[in-house]
């Protein structure tokens, strides 16, 4: 049981910030590289052909394709502690876009942030932890008529 809260929690919660922060550190590799509404903070022009959004319209697509991306996996591998990440990552953003002044201009990303942490939460991780829940109630009964035999 302690290996399943300490290695599988853990390694849970690590997975999940490890996809966020190599996500979100992507949006600064690629504005160094050129991708910028501006050209003052670009190493090179790689990138300057994918402007055709701005900064603030590639940060909500690419917050939207992580919504798809960790519904996906914590499908796949069953597992919400995963999710659960990402809704921290999703609210963190929107408290720090919202209570900052000097982000005021982020209006976009102020009211999509909202629309994104309910959807995910909603469809995502509501139902995923119920399936988890009902499958580890349904292995929690299957090993018990093998517990009981060893009782008696």
């Amino acid at each position: 049981m302690w290996e399943l809260i300490g290695i599988r929690g853990g390694m849970s919660i690590y997975a999940g910030w490890l996809t966020a922060a190599t996500a979100l550190n992507s949006i600064t590799a690629f504005k160094v590289a050129g991708m910028s509404d501006s050209q003052e903070y670009s190493l090179s022009n790689m990138f300057e052909g994918l402007m055709f959004m701005d900064e603030e319209a590639w940060g909500i697509t690419l917050l939207s394709m992580l919504v798809v991306i960790y519904g996906g996996l914590t499908y796949y591998v069953s597992n919400p502690l995963y999710d659960l990440v990402y809704n921290y990552v999703l609210s963190g953003i929107y408290w720090n876009v919202l209570n900052d002044p000097s982000k005021a201009p982020y209006a976009d990303l102020i009211s999509a942030m909202p629309i994104l942490l309910g959807l995910h939460f909603g469809i995502v991780t509501v139902p995923m932890t119920a399936i988890s829940i009902i499958d580890m109630g349904d292995a929690a009964l299957s090993l018990a008529p093998g517990l009981l035999n060893n009782i008696s």
